[in-house]
């Protein structure tokens, strides 16, 4: 059923037309990695080589193009934008991950799904800045102390539209000031 949903809305076409098209000679497509990563998602996946799984259990399915853990890295790696790193006057280092296109992304599916209407120009955004606990390498430790990851998410009715990652030391309310600037054109 939820094959048929995003199939019958174009979803796939409209995934890798907006994000981009892979390698030609790459096996499978940007809208197969993103609807794996869904797929792995909807199977309560909490990791990506959950999707081993997921694969073995539908990869003789026509409708299923479930590309490996390995082949699902690369592609991230693809779509990855470099890091950008400002110091403050205090001599805070500060690394923010700006992909503004696919936080575009988000609100066109938003709107060519016709959950947001590119008429209205007065939604509520509700933005929320979180710090993921973790111990691995790359964390940081961040303004509330902890070392952790710290994604921010913006979403209009439960819709993501916005999606950006930092370091973790930066303060919710300095990411809002940066969010301002990002102005969502729908």
């Amino acid at each position: 059923m939820i094959y048929d949903a995003v199939n019958s809305k174009n979803i796939p076409q409209f995934i890798d037309n907006t994000i981009g098209f892979r390698h030609v000679r790459a096996k499978y497509s940007t809208s197969d990695v993103v609807l794996s990563l869904f797929g792995n998602s909807l199977c309560q996946g909490d990791y990506i080589f959950d999707l081993k799984q997921l694969n073995a259990k539908y990869n003789s399915q026509a409708f299923f193009n479930i590309p490996s853990a390995d082949t699902i890295g690369y592609a991230c790696q693809e779509l990855k934008k470099t890091t950008i790193v400002e110091t403050t006057t205090k001599g805070i280092v500060h690394e923010l991950n700006f992909n503004n296109d696919l936080s575009n992304f988000l609100v066109a599916l938003c709107v060519m799904t016709n959950q947001l209407d590119a008429k209205v120009r007065n939604y509520i955004v509700v933005f929320n800045n979180v710090v993921i606990v973790s111990e691995k390498q790359d964390v940081r430790m961040s303004c509330k102390k902890i070392k952790g990851f710290q994604p921010n998410f913006a979403v209009i009715r439960r819709l993501p539209v916005h999606i950006k990652n930092h370091n973790g030391n930066i303060s919710a309310n300095m990411i809002k000031v940066v969010l301002k600037k990002d102005v969502f054109i729908i």
